[in-house]
């Protein structure tokens, strides 16, 4: 449960304490599905079931076509095997 991101953040949330935890906006698997109004502002674009699957947007600006590329990248790759 600890290394799923999203499981992880629900349990947490369940437990009641003062915390601080940055909500969810979208759930999905293609990045380019991804309401624009999402991605205007402060925002981090995760994979769930990764290491190292980043990509922060500051203040809007970001270059979609790499978002799209690195996102594809991460959701084709399956951890674990080798």
């Amino acid at each position: 449960m600890l290394s799923d991101k999203l499981l992880c953040k629900e349990w947490v949330e369940g437990l009641n304490l003062p915390l601080r935890i940055a909500p969810v906006l979208w759930i999905g698997t293609d990045a380019a599905m991804i309401p624009e109004d999402l991605l205007r502002g402060n925002v981090v674009v995760k994979a769930n079931h990764g290491c190292g699957t980043n990509y922060f947007i500051s203040s809007g600006q970001f270059d979609r076509a790499e978002l799209l590329r690195l996102s594809r990248r991460w959701m084709n790759r399956r951890h674990g095997r080798c």
